[in-house]
């Protein structure tokens, strides 16, 4: 247990104090007007509260670690949204939505990109369906890139996907990419298309 002393008298008294320190291991806690400002330990005990400091350290990086593994991330595709458009929504999509955190729920750049060549497509709803569509992507969804890292993973799927006759859509290697390189479950109504890229994690939420 470490002795308190004044400021003033540990001035006055600090050889004492640190023979106190060298030779019958006590500690000294160090107060101005009332509150901790120094101490004085020997070098064990110092050594002792680095490596308990350091072993806190690792442990807590351990823990986040593990919350970060067992928390699952999803990248949200095109017909995911669209759907959120329809007169009638899918009563299990909007409840997975509402269970799942919003900082788990991510889409891409190409879903973007997807959602506003739909909205151009029909020129009598285009301002509508872009109004929509922003509601829905909502400015606490990202929207993540399609970025470098993303783009290799791309030119790698698509080769193999061709190599052993099972090509799908560009825009779903596109997305599925994205997902493989950060690590994400890609949610979808067409399981069946995504499930053709190895390795790829995948869940419908619209059943």
């Amino acid at each position: 247990m470490a002795l308190s002393v004044n400021a003033a008298d540990a001035k006055a008294r600090l050889s004492e104090l640190l023979a106190g320190v060298a030779h019958r291991g006590e500690h000294y806690l160090i107060k101005r007007r009332g509150k901790p400002v120094a101490a004085l330990v020997s070098v064990e005990e110092l050594e002792r509260l680095e490596n308990d400091s350091c072993h806190l350290r690792s442990a807590r990086g351990r823990q986040r670690q593990a919350g970060r593994a067992s928390r699952l991330m999803y990248l949200l595709d095109t017909n995911i949204l669209s759907s959120l458009l329809r007169r009638t929504p899918s009563t299990t999509l909007i409840a997975k939505l509402a269970s799942v955190p919003l900082e788990q729920q991510h889409t891409s750049s190409i879903t973007l990109g997807e959602l506003t060549y739909g909205a151009y497509h029909y020129p009598d709803r285009t301002a509508d369906l872009l109004r929509r569509f922003e509601e829905i992507l909502r400015p606490d969804l990202p929207i993540l890139p399609f970025d470098a890292a993303a783009a290799r993973r791309y030119g790698e799927l698509r080769a193999e996907l061709e190599r052993i006759g099972r090509p799908i859509g560009d825009a779903d290697v596109r997305i599925g990419s994205i997902a493989l390189v950060r690590g994400l479950t890609v949610v979808t109504g067409n399981v069946r298309h995504f499930r053709m890229i190895p390795n790829l994690a995948v869940e419908n939420w619209l059943e």
